[in-house]
């Protein structure tokens, strides 16, 4: 038997990430046989057709609309690794001033260097001035490390202020579970009880 359109689209869904071989196959033979879902589909593409990056940012946008990270307060600039990490900051409502996405973390191993990062673009948001602050929001594992290394060094010229969230002892956990680093980095960032 002859599955070619129904080997073709598992094998597409099979691109999108966490979505197994079993999955999309049971996601393949629901677009095929629901009325709705291939509606959906439809306007997928068309949400997909029109979208496009921010140059300055990285933010994903509507082709010809302006961005809306851009229009928030640009004085302070949140550097994350991915959209995820964006969206968990901006949950927080800590948070009012605009983002910059790196879309990674240096990592030769993987073959990411800087200039596969968007430090570039960075570096010109920062020099066009009004920038009083970047956040560095990084992770604190090897990678993460060195691309603060990396934009630390980038930015040093500007004069800008460079900062890094805060780590350390997670809220609801207990300190016979945590593991070294994270006790030392606790112990190292404490602040003053008021």
């Amino acid at each position: 038997m002859d599955y070619g359109i129904v080997r073709r689209l598992v094998e597409t869904l099979r691109h999108l990430p966490g979505v197994s071989q079993r999955l999309a196959e049971r996601i393949a033979f629901s677009l095929l046989q629901d009325p709705d879902a291939q509606h959906a589909v439809a306007e997928l593409s068309t949400i997909l057709g029109g979208a496009s990056s921010c140059v300055e940012c990285g933010w994903f946008i509507e082709k010809g609309k302006p961005c809306a990270n851009c229009a928030r307060d640009r004085r302070v600039i949140c550097v994350v690794e991915s959209f995820s990490d964006l969206i968990g900051i901006d949950r927080t409502g800590e948070f009012d001033g605009t983002f910059h996405l790196l879309g990674g973390l240096i990592a030769p191993l993987e073959g990411l260097l800087p200039e596969d990062l968007t430090g570039d673009a960075l570096l010109r948001r920062v020099t066009a001035g009004g920038v009083e602050e970047v956040i560095l929001a990084l992770p604190a594992t090897i990678e993460g490390e060195a691309t603060v290394h990396y934009l630390h060094e980038l930015l040093a010229p500007t004069g800008v202020a460079v900062t890094r969230i805060a780590r350390g002892m997670p809220s609801n956990s207990k300190i016979e579970y945590l593991d070294r680093k994270t006790i030392g980095h606790a112990l190292r960032e404490r602040v003053k009880v008021s």
